[in-house]
C-alpha cells in the first residue's frame, strides 16, 4: 500500500492557531514562547501579519525595518525569528491575542482552501534563504516616500510568506515572480521619484 505523503496530512496554520489558543487559554506567555511554538511557521506567519499591515499607508517604512529584520534571521538559517531580550520576555494576555486572531482567522481559511503542500521547492531548507533574500530587496523598496509605492512590494511578500507558510511551491514560486516584478516597479518609482524631486529642487 503507497504510503501516504507527510506532507498532505501537514494541518493548515489556522488549525495550528486555534489549537494553541485554546491551549493556552486564561495565559499570559511570554512572546517568545509563542513562536517557539509556532516552530517552522513562525517566520511565515509573523512575515504575513506585517506585509499585510504594510499596505497601509504610513506603516510601510516600519514593516519595512521589520521585515528585513526577519528576513535577514531567515536567510543565516535561524529555525525561529529572534527578539530582543525584553521583548521575547514579555508577556501578553492570550485573550486579547484570541479576539484579534479570530478577525483575521476567516481571511486565513479562505487562503487556505486555495493553498496546500507541493512542489518540493517550498519544503526544502535553501528555500527559505532565497526567500529571505528576496523578502530584504522588497522590505528596502517599502522604504520609498511615494504615495502607493508600498502596494506592489507588500502584496509580492505576503504571497511569498503564504507560500512558505503552507509550503505551497506554487505560491512560493509566483511570490518571486511577483517580487522580481514589484522590484523593478519600485525602482521605476524611485527614479522618478527622484526625477521629481530634482525638477522641484534642482
Amino acid at each position: 500500500m503507497q504510503q501516504p505523503d507527510p506532507l498532505e496530512l501537514r494541518p493548515h496554520t489556522s488549525i495550528i492557531v486555534e489549537e494553541l489558543l485554546a491551549e493556552l487559554k486564561g495565559q499570559k506567555p511570554p512572546i517568545g514562547d509563542l513562536l517557539a511554538r509556532l516552530r517552522g511557521r513562525a517566520y511565515g506567519l509573523l512575515l504575513l501579519v506585517i506585509s499585510i499591515l504594510s499596505l497601509i499607508p504610513g506603516l510601510s517604512f516600519i514593516g519595512g525595518v521589520i521585515i528585513i529584520i526577519f528576513a535577514a534571521q531567515m536567510t543565516i538559517g535561524r529555525a525561529v525569528p529572534l527578539l530582543p531580550g525584553i521583548i521575547a520576555r514579555r508577556r501578553v494576555p492570550i485573550a486579547p491575542v484570541a479576539r484579534y486572531i479570530g478577525y483575521v482567522l476567516p481571511s486565513l481559511r479562505f487562503v487556505e482552501r486555495f493553498v496546500r503542500p507541493r512542489l518540493a521547492i517550498a519544503t526544502i531548507e535553501p528555500a527559505r534563504a532565497i526567500a529571505g533574500i528576496v523578502l530584504i530587496g522588497l522590505g528596502v523598496t517599502l522604504f520609498i516616500p511615494f504615495p502607493f509605492s508600498q502596494i506592489a512590494p507588500a502584496l509580492a511578500a505576503s504571497v511569498v510568506s503564504i507560500g512558505l507558510l503552507e509550503r505551497d511551491g506554487v505560491a512560493f514560486l509566483a511570490g518571486l515572480v511577483l517580487s522580481f516584478a514589484a522590484l523593478l516597479l519600485s525602482v521605476w518609482t524611485a527614479m522618478i521619484a527622484w526625477k521629481t524631486f530634482v525638477g522641484v529642487f534642482g
